[in-house]
């Protein structure tokens, strides 16, 4: 299995695993384009923006979505699952407080968002080793952008001309969710061709 698995390069993964890995980057690449959209609006407007009207809303869509994400991932993950059961919801909570509070206090929100980004990179980091059987090329882009991600986030809060640098991260996190989706769609399809 594993021989034919790298001959022909696609996911080992089976059944509920590859549904749930599936669905759960489907949902990652919309919050990624929303994450793109939104970081637009910083660039331009400022950090503060992102807590007036429509803008504020989206933010309440990010939070949901990343709910929805974890729930497939759950499904999905054999070596994380303390991350997704401990982490995440924690990182979820810290996103969704940060929202509600940045309505009204716009700074004090914006660095609640920021930390729970921030959190975040222990969840990527396993979803990185449960990615890596899929693609290594694809995994390792996800991670890369998500450390640039990551790490610039929190500057623009203070400048909005930074903003450029996450964008950045959340391209090549995309590129690299787009491979994979690729790659389990390739592994589905070989599945029932042969099935």
């Amino acid at each position: 299995m594993a021989k034919e698995t790298e001959k022909n390069n696609i996911s080992p993964l089976q059944g509920k695993q590859d549904k749930g890995m599936l669905y759960g980057n489907l949902v990652s690449i919309t919050a990624a384009l929303i994450i793109a959209y939104l970081l637009l609006i910083v660039y331009r407007y400022g950090f503060e923006m992102l807590f007036r009207d429509g803008y504020f809303m989206l933010m309440i869509v990010l939070v949901a979505l990343g709910v929805l994400a974890r729930y497939f991932y759950m499904d999905a993950v054999e070596h994380a699952e303390r991350v997704f059961k401990d982490i995440a919801p924690l990182v979820l909570l810290l996103a969704f407080t940060g929202v509600l509070l940045g309505y009204k206090y716009p700074l004090y929100g914006g660095s609640l968002i920021v930390l729970s980004y921030f959190l975040e990179l222990p969840v990527a980091y396993a979803l990185f080793r449960e990615f890596q059987s899929i693609s290594i090329i694809g995994a390792s882009l996800f991670l890369a952008g998500i450390i640039v991600f990551g790490v610039s986030l929190p500057l623009t809060v203070f400048t909005r001309e930074i903003a450029i640098a996450p964008l950045l991260g959340d391209i090549i996190k995309t590129l690299g969710l787009l491979l994979l989706v690729s790659r389990i769609l390739r592994h589905q399809t070989i599945l029932d061709f042969e099935g």
